[in-house]
């Protein structure tokens, strides 16, 4: 085991919270706010930063163990630093802190604050900010970071499995600078909109960078509804949609090859499933006796938060009809696009499972027949597929087990449901105790503990959290991560 290494890219990750929570931190001087909360975390992870990361250097070479452990430091690492500033304000428990920033950075969205105003406004832009970073993914994070050559750091990002993995050039450090500029253009757009709509400049930075990272949280604890304004849902609505699309197919949009995005099958899935819902939530309302605008109004809000699992809420739809009930969190399960900031299964999965399920139908008529399933046109390898159909079983798997474990924990069955799977989807708004109105706040710290490793694990996309914990992982002889002469 390299441990020089994996303290170096630990090191990194360190130097990235200091630089991050510095942002706070300026922001709380001028405000006039306690600054002692992010003083002491950002000069103690720059020092320890520091020094991880100066003993390291001259390392290039990363194995998939190294991989592993370092996706699994540096998650531990920045979930633990970024609760510094919640805890040293006294009024938070150890295990709530963690809670929130590991929500945070995981852009669940899942809350433990009964009341969000209380907190300081530099502590309310530092949960939107862990959003934000935790949005444009944390293996991009780390690439612009740590110097690396011979595709180490397309190592790493095999390793964690993230959506943001997904290059737009040959290069990957230059996709990774393509994707942090469309990324960070697109939430300046929406805080200048929200600003102009008539939100204060602080919260349409917040709700910016909650909705880029499809996080959720909110400056209010009411969240969008305390604003009582149409426009700015209507915003907001619209930005999270754009942020649950592939940002390669918003690349192309933006560089006027509209047609080449439109022709990608994920993305008319996404926009018809989203259609689909948006109509069956407001038909279900206006039955229910709502208003025509006002239902197809709520619907669409509600609809975009779900599709791309951000979890803001306009409304209390604890209080909707049933079946409103039941498509949001199923909404959720499929989730955003593949190379989105957002979470669930993803669009491109259930694509793919559909025609595999497709295929073994005609072959229980026609043994002999011989079908290629295609995406986009193109042939997808029977590994793919399997890889698929196993995440798919996975997923279901974690679902069930946290189900369990929280309704052991006393939680009504549909409260322990919906929050493991709004928590396994990184959406954060679930039903019943853990509504629109509600929190995380009543929850023992066993089911805290448990919702926390839920989160990662639906961040991580499962496989790392898993090979984390197989013994096997670390007795077996160390390979090198497969890694052809990549461009850095």
């Amino acid at each position: 085991m390299n441990w020089k290494l994996a303290g170096q890219i630990t090191g990194a990750s360190l130097l990235g919270s200091a630089a991050a929570m510095s942002l706070p931190l300026i922001f709380a001087a001028i405000s006039g706010e306690q600054i002692n909360v992010f003083l002491i975390p950002v000069l103690g992870c720059a020092l320890l930063g520091g020094l991880l990361f100066r003993r390291g250097r001259g390392e290039v070479v990363i194995t998939a163990r190294e991989g592993l452990l370092s996706i699994g430091l540096c998650w531990l690492i920045l979930s633990l630093s970024g609760a510094l500033p919640l805890l040293l304000t006294g009024q938070i428990a150890p295990i709530d802190a963690v809670f929130e920033i590991i929500s945070g950075y995981t852009t669940t969205g899942a809350t433990i604050l009964p009341e969000v105003e209380a907190l300081p406004r530099s502590l309310l832009l530092w949960r939107a900010l862990t959003q934000g970073i935790g949005g444009v993914g944390f293996v991009v994070f780390m690439i612009m970071l740590i110097p690396a050559s011979q595709g180490s750091t397309m190592n790493l990002a095999e390793a964690e499995a993230s959506p943001a993995a997904e290059k737009l050039f040959p290069r990957f450090r230059q996709s990774a600078a393509v994707l942090c500029g469309v990324y960070g253009a697109l939430i300046l757009i929406e805080a200048l909109l929200l600003r102009l709509a008539g939100m204060p400049l602080w919260e349409s930075l917040c709700h910016a960078l909650a909705t880029a990272g499809t996080g959720g949280f909110s400056t209010r604890t009411l969240g969008v509804a305390a604003f009582h304004s149409p426009v700015i849902e209507s915003i907001i609505a619209v930005f999270m949609l754009i942020f649950g699309v592939n940002l390669k197919l918003v690349w192309l949009f933006v560089t006027g090859r509209t047609a080449q995005a439109l022709k990608n099958e994920e993305f008319r899935w996404y926009a018809g499933l989203f259609l689909l819902f948006w109509l069956m939530i407001a038909g279900s309302l206006i039955l229910d006796g709502k208003a025509l605008v006002n239902a197809l109004g709520l619907a669409f809000f509600q609809t975009a938060s779900a599709v791309s699992t951000t979890g803001f809420a306009s409304a209390d739809f604890n209080r909707w009809p049933p079946l409103c009930r039941l498509l949001l969190p199923l909404i959720t399960m499929f989730g955003a696009c593949t190379g989105s900031s957002g979470g669930g299964l993803k669009i491109g999965r259930v694509i793919l499972a559909g025609k595999a399920m497709k295929r073994e139908l005609h072959r229980s008529r026609q043994p002999q027949i011989v079908k290629t399933i295609t995406l986009d046109h193109r042939p997808v390898s029977e590994v793919t597929i399997q890889r698929t159909l196993t995440f798919i079983l996975i997923y279901l798997s974690f679902f069930l087990c946290g189900w369990i474990l929280l309704a052991a924990c006393g939680l009504d069955l549909e409260t322990a449901g919906s929050a493991v799977l709004t928590c396994m989807n990184n959406s954060g708004t679930g039903l019943n105790a853990v509504g629109p109105l509600g929190s995380y706040a009543a929850f023992s710290p066993f089911a805290k503990l448990t919702l926390c490793l839920v989160m990662l694990a639906g961040r991580l996309e499962f496989y790392p959290l898993i090979l984390i914990c197989l013994p096997k992982t670390w007795t077996a002889p160390a390979l090198k991560m497969k890694s052809g002469k990549r461009g850095s």
